[in-house]
């Protein structure tokens, strides 16, 4: 056995689902600030995987739409259940790998660095299952942390371009064209590359994030 798969095979569901619910306990909101994903165009029922404590989730629901967000995290989920009361917002802890819900349910996904925590092996699972999930002609909204971020290579490397940092939480790094590959058969509409200065943790570096906007045929 690869060294390599003997790191990923000690990040199974359990223990990443704790790291989370412990990461959530420590400062909220964990996620900060308006989300700037532009959400133009959007219509009917979507599905937001990984909402964590509701950064791009409430952006959803102050635009009018029908939204479930889905969620590994009990803690994350009853953080923004705290932070928004809406009809329009219903929150379901399940795991994005097995969405109880059935085929073509939704009119638009949100994926906002959700495929980006899972490991090699699953992100193509939990993309046949949005695949599953979404209606013919409907679209998806990606947000991906790029191989050209400040973190890119910080922490131990438990999977090519994917490391573990201190919190228990790891991260995987993509390149557009690994994300068009990943989600083979769509339709691109676009796909922006974006670099910020900022600072994180105390370093100063560059936020390098992809954004994709995808339409099922």
């Amino acid at each position: 056995m690869s060294d390599m798969l003997e790191k990923t095979q000690r990040y199974t569901t359990m223990s990443r689902k704790s790291a989370w619910d412990e990461s959530y306990r420590q400062e909220h909101p964990r996620w900060r600030g308006p989300s700037d994903l532009d959400l133009s165009g959007l219509k009917g029922r979507v599905l937001e995987l990984g909402c964590g404590d509701g950064k791009t989730a409430i952006a959803l629901v102050e635009k009018g739409l029908e939204v479930v967000g889905l969620d590994t995290s009990r803690t994350a989920l009853l953080i923004l259940s705290k932070r928004v009361v809406s009809e329009r917002l219903s929150l379901v802890q399940a795991d994005g790998l097995d969405l109880p819900f059935g085929e073509a349910s939704f009119d638009c996904l949100a994926s906002v660095h959700f495929l980006d925590h899972l490991l090699s092996g699953e992100r193509g699972y939990a993309v046949e299952e949005m695949r599953r999930v979404l209606k013919p002609g409907g679209v998806i909204i990606g947000r991906f942390f790029s191989v050209n971020d400040m973190r890119f290579g910080k922490g131990e490397e438990i999977e090519p371009e994917t490391y573990l940092r201190g919190n228990g939480v790891f991260n995987h790094y993509f390149t557009e064209g690994e994300i068009l590959s990943l989600f083979d058969g769509y339709l691109p509409i676009t796909i922006n590359s974006s670099n910020k200065p900022t600072k994180f943790s105390g370093d100063s570096g560059h936020r390098s994030l992809i954004t994709v906007r995808l339409r099922k045929p």
